[in-house]
């Protein structure tokens, strides 16, 4: 990596946290949004908005507050300039702007706005008479009002690690928000830079009601001076479209989106090349290639491929707001772009986020490491505990408002591996109980499944006849179920036998919900037992001969003679640098054991594809390996 590049972007994210030396209000972080002077905010009705006509609409909005009794004001509205507007004009009025989500008829939100006290709303829903609903147009004033700085901004939490509550945010803690980000330049170059290194664009997909959307891509992204890209549209195509119309540099979504990125990936390469699309597609969900030679000439169709999906601008994807799919992350990442994963509450702010430049580590959908004044620990058993300057202050609960304890158990379980990062391995209420008592991670079941055709969205539960394990699929309703089953039965060869998926409940009913796009497993498994008719019960059958399955074993105990640790320590899936605390000496050992085990000769090209036990074993078989 260019150090005089990172040198400038260490100093550029320096420059800008430096004017936040000793702040602790709202009003602060107004000022820095407001020395972005003429710089683009967004474009708005076919007419540039820049930053400093974006402020001084704010400060005409906040006229048209100034008149509301004291209390929060909620905003009720789409990503769009207005909701700048609108949030930075109740600030300046003296008002706590109360987020919700604008998908949502603005009656679902009567319980939350009475408990805040709300003493409006800013919305477009005119069905709503509980409240004075203000129209998100905002004339100007016939003369600015004295300021009254509102330091409180309140968020509701989306009830999947819950019942919903509302939680608020001072500007101390929103200011260390913006704090966390002071060593991100030592590790990319790409999240944030300086306008000497191109264009930052923000495609502001996440809601800003949101946690993920409000801290890192309105806060964060205002802050840093970036531009904002507003979808009016949500369908995939059409925001594939705007993204490379726009020249978007910068996407955070949620894990969904870039599955059906992925999707659209896969047609596009159909389309693009015929003769060429299998090896294609299978270097990109599992690595494996011929040789050096194959892997020169995939990048460089995937180089094609890029133009035709997001855009070849790209510079920087996150993804966040739930579990990542190992899957996309690998695929995207091979494809050449930079995919990481982020980790944050809606209690907490952002807390985490990969930024490694290396392919192989950010395929493993790591969160990373905390970050600045962040402090990530691991209870007994292996909860996450966060404590984070940027953490919100309070909660309401029980009618009343409580202080959160610190730190915070969030619910998730980890595990920390040799270089210090964190994975998330699961919640906690989601383990399921093995017949023989194991605790089995639903990941494990779910993970090597995904990509299936035909599966949409895949929830192992418990089977609801009481016997063992089992596997809820959402798939199309007129796509094969062999596909899946055969994957289903090949994962089985794998496993012991209290660990094995007994049956699959096929459905086309929708399982994500939220803007998450989470599946909620207690749900599925609740629409399973009190709706069997909604699925269609399959039989695996007996596991065959799977791909890597053969051959796993012999690799397993080369991978275990290669580290000198026990087998039964080393997963099907464990990465043999990040995950299992080999470095290049070890694995250069490895390779050679592998070559003489099996008789085969590793290309060069190819010396990186043996980490897993899996890609391991699948590349032996592809090259013929006894």
């Amino acid at each position: 990596m260019n150090e005089t590049r990172l040198q400038r972007v260490s100093a550029f994210i320096g420059e800008r946290l430096g004017a936040l030396d000793g702040a602790r209000d709202m009003r602060a972080l107004f000022q820095c949004v407001e020395r972005n002077g003429r710089a683009r905010f967004a474009a708005s009705d076919g007419a540039e908005l820049r930053y400093d006509e974006l402020c001084r609409r704010a400060r005409h909005a906040a006229a048209h507050f100034s008149r509301l009794p004291q209390g929060p004001v909620g905003i009720h509205l789409p990503n769009s300039p207005q909701w700048a507007i609108s949030f930075w004009g109740a600030l300046i009025a003296g008002h706590a702007p109360l987020l919700l989500d604008a998908s949502a008829p603005l009656q679902a939100h009567a319980q939350a706005l009475a408990a805040a006290g709300a003493v409006a709303v800013v919305s477009m829903d005119a069905q709503f008479s509980a409240l004075p609903a203000l129209p998100p147009a905002f004339p100007a004033a016939p003369a600015f009002v004295p300021e009254r700085w509102e330091n409180r901004v309140l968020l509701m939490t989306s009830g999947t690690t819950g019942a919903p509550r509302m939680v608020e945010f001072d500007g101390q803690a929103l200011i260390a928000q913006m704090r966390a980000a002071r060593d991100m330049g030592n590790e990319t170059t790409e999240i944030v830079y300086p306008t000497a290194h191109g264009a930052m664009r923000q495609l502001a997909l996440l809601p800003f009601h949101h946690v993920f959307g409000f801290a890192a891509c309105f806060l964060w992204y205002s802050f840093f001076g970036a531009q904002f890209v507003f979808p009016r549209e949500k369908s995939p195509e059409r925001l594939f479209q705007l993204c490379r119309e726009s020249r978007a540099t910068h996407i955070f979504a949620v894990p969904q989106f870039f599955l059906r990125v992925l999707l659209e990936a896969d047609g596009i390469a159909r389309a693009l090349f015929p003769r060429e699309c299998g090896p294609l597609l299978r270097w990109l969900k599992t690595g494996f290639a011929a040789d050096g030679a194959s892997i020169d000439r995939f990048q460089k169709l995937c180089n094609r491929l890029r133009r035709h999906v997001l855009g070849t601008q790209i510079r920087f994807l996150i993804t966040g707001g739930a579990a990542p799919s190992r899957f996309a992350m690998g695929a995207l990442n091979r494809m050449g772009y930079t995919l990481v994963n982020g980790y944050g509450m809606t209690e907490l702010g952002i807390v985490a986020v990969e930024l490694s430049m290396d392919r192989e580590r950010r395929r493993l959908a790591l969160i990373g490491g905390p970050l600045n004044g962040v402090r990530l620990a691991l209870g007994e058993d292996g909860e996450l505990f966060v404590d984070a300057d940027c953490a919100a202050a309070r909660a309401f609960e029980g009618g009343q408002w409580r202080p959160l304890p610190r730190p915070l158990p969030t619910g998730d379980l980890a595990e920390r591996d040799p270089s210090g990062m964190y994975r998330l391995i699961g919640r906690k209420r989601d383990v399921l109980l093995s017949d023989n008592g194991e605790n089995v991670f639903p990941a494990e079941l779910e993970e090597p499944l995904e990509g299936t055709p035909g599966a949409r969205s895949l929830c192992a539960i418990l089977s609801p006849d009481g016997r063992g394990l089992a596997l809820a699929a959402e798939m199309d309703s007129n796509a094969s179920a062999e596909p899946l089953l055969s994957g289903v039965r090949n994962l089985n060869a794998l496993l012991p036998l209290s660990r094995r998926i007994q049956a699959v409940y096929r459905t086309d009913v929708p399982f994500r919900s939220g803007a998450k796009g989470e599946v909620n497993r207690d749900a599925v498994a609740s629409l399973l037992r009190g709706c069997p008719a909604r699925f269609v019960r399959l039989t695996p059958g007996t596991a065959e001969d799977a791909p890597g399955a053969r051959l796993s074993g012999r690799v397993r105990a080369l991978f275990a003679d290669a580290l000198q640790r026990n087998e039964a320590g080393i997963g099907f899936h464990d990465h043999f640098l990040f995950d299992l605390g080999g470095d290049s000496f070890l694995y250069a050992g490895l390779l050679s054991r592998i070559e003489r085990e099996f008789g085969i000769t590793i290309p060069d090209g190819e010396r990186s594809a043996y980490l897993t036990v899996r890609d391991a074993a699948l590349n032996i078989e592809g090259h013929g390996g006894k």
